[in-house]
């Protein structure tokens, strides 16, 4: 499940790199597995000195409820670094293979 996780991420994240590189801009995609992810994030743009960081607003839950997820939350509060926030829960999709995984495993 981890490796079919991983493997999802980095498919996506690939994607999503390919629509944002341009001729002035590098753009950098990372998958790191940690309990504490906001945490990780500033660690990893700290250490890479990065200028911009992009997260999604909703992460595993979704809750379309709340305006952004716990690790977007954390990061806007503690984030010394620029930090733009996406919104992700507009357009009507079908569920990766990683979001099914995890939504019939809570907890992992």
């Amino acid at each position: 499940l981890t490796e079919r996780n991983r493997l999802e991420g980095e498919r996506y994240l690939g994607e999503l790199r390919d629509r944002l590189v341009d001729q002035t801009v590098r753009v950098g995609t990372r998958i790191v597995v940690a309990s504490r992810r906001a945490r990780a994030i500033r660690a990893m743009a700290d250490e890479a000195d990065v200028d911009l960081v992009m997260v999604c607003a909703h992460g595993r839950t979704g809750d379309a409820g709340e305006r952004y997820g716990s690790v977007a939350a954390r990061l806007l509060e503690e984030s010394g670094r620029p930090l733009i926030v996406f919104q992700d829960l507009g357009a009507e999709r079908e569920p990766t293979p990683a979001e099914e995984a995890a939504r019939s495993r809570p907890g992992h």
